[in-house]
């Protein structure tokens, strides 16, 4: 069993997006059929907080060599 704070951070957030993802996705199957739409913004706010973080932690590693 992985234990999560072994984990470089980069790739947990990676695994977090993916799941929001799946969450989102599900969410906008399920907005055909429901007129609210709190649930698909709601989803898609979290994706996207998600992606955003893991990106950062990755440019974070990122730096120029002088």
């Amino acid at each position: 069993m992985k234990r999560p704070w072994k984990e470089p951070e980069n790739l947990r957030w990676r695994r977090v997006a993916q799941w929001r993802k799946d969450r989102f996705e599900k969410a906008m199957r399920d907005a055909i059929n429901d007129p609210a739409r709190a649930k698909v913004i709601k989803a898609a706010n979290l994706y996207t907080a998600a992606v955003a973080r893991g990106d950062a932690i990755a440019l974070e590693m990122v730096s120029t060599y002088y």
